[in-house]
């Protein structure tokens, strides 16, 4: 009985910080996904313009 209650809790537990990480990931996320457009983009044209 003790091993799956203490198991419930590590699930938990597991899941809790899971969810913490997952909703601070999308603010930052977010701002690297703007960054990654337009780095590829800017990267791309910088880097013809550059060779240029």
């Amino acid at each position: 009985m003790p091993a799956p209650e203490v198991n419930q809790p590590k699930a938990q537990t597991m899941d809790v910080p899971s969810a913490q990480e997952i909703q601070e990931q999308p603010k930052p996320v977010e701002k690297m996904t703007v960054e990654e457009p337009v780095g590829m983009r800017g990267g791309g044209t910088g880097g013809l313009c550059c060779g240029l």
